[in-house]
């Protein structure tokens, strides 16, 4: 029996004595009527009333109350041990009928039973009660049809519990049950099962159970065929297989052979149901804002997979008011369906401000997306006071400055530095890369309402930071030798933004420092010095005198120079000259090497280049030093410009076509170079002899010979255009060996520095200021050196007819 809980228990017995009171008519004495006592509109006994019947009339028709009692009593036992489910008149599991037959079958049990039957339902269907027990009826189907197949139900009433039968129609054609309908059946399968792995059943009934069927495809030709795991066969149900092996056909049936003939079922067609979403997107989003009196008109729209049936539903403030309008479209994409929605309010109020929700939903997946709508009173714009006026940018950096305002609606933006009209990528920034001094100005936006014209202004006054940079570090110069006991002076000049720039010298001794050839022979700075002292710390040094700073104007910049003053070379050492401002530091290191009675001189001096003649000569005091010669290293030896004692000189190559000569005190020997190439290269040493002691003496001293390169122009010129009034500069960066010498050309005629017009970096720089319109054409740099010459042009646009002074 099946378990039931004790509340359940109670109900089903007061139910099933109620029903046994109403059915059982006992006769006693030939007359004894039990009528049921109910409540009003109710089939059921009320328990409240089963102990209050009004049983005055039975009782004096009974002959003792224990007639009442046996009754109850018996309603009771009968209910207890009745039977679970009711009984059918066939023990078969399964019956199989011939069209258009009559199906009859018996149920009977020990309370009510009721009848269940596959759909549809008609009027062929009629119950009938019958005599076999209390509770019996005579199911009764007339001209059985296809569609009455399937499981006919049997069960007590208020039980879930039955007993059935499986009926199929026999069809002497085919041992398939055949549709009713020539069209395929159709078998769904949702989007869950599509996208995972669940039973599906394709069904295609039999009449028999002892068949061998196979699924097969009507297109892709592929059998399917049981086996008793990932598909089976149920002659009831049909075959049974997972969702992944179906959905990739569209159309299928079930075959077998029968007493040598093929039979096939009715064709099945494959329909995937899906409900996936792939996107949801919102327009505007995730803000939009509007004035009183504007159209608002929210846009969802949603990319589904094909077969989706997609609704929209959208949640916002107004929800009640009648004002909006809500439309739906549909559109067919190349790999997915879109469907669009939209909600239009004609004429917005301050009370339609707030969040907007639109959802999308396919019955198995929905989406949601928001935006948030502000309603303003009517249309503003305001710059926030708080915004910077001052922006410090360190050349080379970036300027990337956010505008802050609130407006509505987007207002138009206008450009201007120092008060002319500029071209501006980005509208709400102040944007600059790489800063340089081209960049030091005023600047101005200017936000206008596009509709009630109203404007607000901001200024920027952007400062540019340069690192100081020291002049004379671009002069490349062999080290150079200070005759004992003359005066020098040594020169530091820096440009740097803010100036003036700070200098400062400070020095060490030479022989304290570190001397590193190749660091000399890669054109840098040869020395490494550890222990620098204040420039006011001259024990043991030469007598200095420091000069104040002054700034100058010099090839159109403003440039701090600072100079050191030595009154006396006595002491050989090395200076450094320092320069700082809020940008950064420089220095630039000089040595300083004093040399007594024996010394070299170059000429040219500085850079050397192929081809052009070299002459060294060797000075040394005529009453110290005699014997004087010039020789080649075969590889480097002691540094450069400084005296040592020679040693072994099979290291050497005499230079024999040098020439003697004495001045005054001094004895000279000349070594000319004709032509020289990179051949030539290489460490020289004077040799002399010293009179009283016999010792030699050696100075050394090296020519770096560069190799002749020529001009090219980096960056060619672009055309350019710009407006009366305006300034132009363009740069010829020109480089070659040796260094190439620049000019400019307008329309073929020789430019020269002139009031406008400004020639500055060695003629690198062209600037023109407060331009006029006979200032348009052709201009053209050209860089030339020994080697030849490079040439780069461009046009020169000047816009507006206004021409200012002549300049």
């Amino acid at each position: 029996m099946e378990w039931r809980s004790p509340l359940c228990l109670v109900h089903h017995l007061y139910v099933s004595i109620q029903q046994c009171v109403q059915h059982w008519t006992i006769y006693i004495s030939g007359t004894l009527c039990m009528n049921p006592v109910h409540d009003s509109g109710s089939r059921f006994l009320n328990p409240s009333k089963l102990l209050s019947w009004d049983i005055t009339d039975t009782k004096k028709r009974m002959k003792s109350e224990g007639m009442l009692t046996v009754l109850l009593y018996s309603c009771m036992v009968g209910v207890l041990v009745a039977s679970d489910t009711p009984t059918l008149s066939t023990k078969d599991a399964s019956l199989s009928i011939a069209s258009n037959h009559t199906l009859n079958i018996t149920c009977s049990g020990e309370q009510p039973v009721v009848w269940s039957w596959p759909d549809p339902v008609d009027d062929r269907v009629s119950l009938n009660v019958c005599n076999e027990s209390l509770y019996c009826q005579i199911l009764v189907l007339s001209q059985f049809t296809v569609n009455d197949t399937g499981i006919y139900k049997c069960y007590y009433e208020g039980s879930h519990t039955a007993s059935s039968v499986h009926v199929t129609i026999v069809d002497q054609s085919s041992p398939f049950v055949s549709s009713a309908s020539e069209n395929p059946i159709a078998v769904s399968i949702t989007g869950a099962a599509a996208a995972g792995n669940e039973t599906v059943i394709v069904p295609c009934v039999a009449t028999r159970e002892d068949l061998n069927v196979t699924l097969r495809t009507k297109y892709a030709e592929k059998i399917l065929v049981p086996n008793g795991h990932s598909i089976q066969w149920d002659y009831k149900k049909g075959i049974i297989i997972s969702s992944d092996q179906l959905r990739v056909f569209e159309m299928v049936f079930c075959e077998t052979t029968y007493n040598g003939q093929t039979y096939r079922s009715p064709n099945f067609i494959i329909v995937v149901i899906e409900y996936k979403i792939f996107s949801l997107s919102m327009d505007p989003h995730p803000l939009v804002q509007k004035a009183v009196g504007e159209r608002l008109e929210l846009t969802c729209r949603t990319q589904t997979s094909f077969n989706v049936r997609a609704q929209f539903k959208w949640d916002f403030p107004s929800m009640e008011d009648k004002r909006t309008i809500q439309k739906l479209f549909k559109n067919g994409l190349q790999n997915a369906q879109e469907y669009t929605g939209s909600l239009v309010i004609e004429e917005v109020t301050l009370q339609d401000a707030g969040y907007y929700s639109c959802t999308v939903d396919t019955g198995g997946m929905n989406k949601t997306e928001t935006t948030k709508v502000i309603v303003h009173e009517k249309p503003f714009i305001l710059i926030d006071e708080d915004m910077e006026k001052e922006i410090v940018c360190n050349k080379g950096e970036h300027i990337k400055t956010q505008l802050k305002f609130t407006s509505y609606p987007t207002p138009e933006v206008k450009w201007l530095k120092n008060g002319v009209l500029m071209r501006h990528r980005l509208p709400f920034i102040l944007s600059i890369n790489h800063c340089d001094e081209n960049d030091i100005g005023n600047y101005t936006v200017i936000l206008t309402n596009p509709m009630t014209k109203d404007f607000e202004r901001h200024n920027f006054q952007v400062f540019v930071h340069v690192p100081p940079h020291i002049g004379e570090k671009a002069v490349s110069s062999t080290l150079e030798s200070y005759k004992y006991g003359k005066q020098s002076t040594l020169t530091c000049t820096a440009y740097g933004i803010p100036a003036p720039v700070n200098i400062q010298w400070s020095w060490q001794l030479e022989d304290e420092c570190t001397y590193l050839p190749q660091m000399y022979n890669a054109g840098k700075n040869p020395y490494s010095c550890s222990k620098w002292r204040d420039i006011n710390d001259q024990h043991g040094g030469n007598v200095i005198e420091v000069q104040d700073a002054r700034t100058d104007n010099i090839e159109g910049k403003l440039k701090t120079v600072r100079k050191l003053l030595i009154s006396s070379a006595n002491v050989s050492a090395v200076y450094k000259c320092t320069a700082t401002n809020q940008a950064g530091r420089d220095e630039h290191i000089i040595p300083f090497h004093v040399t007594r009675g024996l010394d070299v001189r170059m000429h040219p001096r500085g850079r050397l280049f192929e081809r052009v003649n070299v002459t060294l000569k060797c000075i040394a005091d005529r009453f110290t030093y005699g014997n004087l010669m010039w020789f080649k290293r075969k590889s480097p030896g002691a540094r450069s410009w400084s005296m040592h004692a020679c040693g072994n000189l099979t290291n050497l190559i005499k230079m024999n076509q040098a020439t003697i000569g004495i001045n005054g005190d001094y004895l000279t020997l000349e070594l000319t170079l004709h032509n020289i190439s990179l051949e030539d290269q290489g460490h020289y040493d004077c040799v002399a002899q010293e009179k009283k002691t016999l010792r030699k003496r050696c100075f050394s001293t090296e020519i770096n010979i560069h190799a002749q390169k020529h001009p090219v122009i980096h960056h060619d010129l672009k055309n350019q255009t710009t407006n009366v009034s305006e300034t132009l500069e363009v740069r010829c960066l020109a480089t070659g060996l040796p260094d190439p010498q620049v000019l400019w050309f307008k329309n073929s005629d020789t430019l020269v520095g002139d009031s406008g017009i400004i020639l500055k970096d060695q003629n690198r720089t062209l600037t023109i200021q407060r331009v006029r319109k006979q200032d348009e054409g052709f201009y053209s740099c050209r860089a030339c050196n020994e080697l030849g010459c490079a040439e780069a042009e461009m046009y020169f646009t000047v816009n507006g007819n206004y021409a200012p002074e002549e300049k």
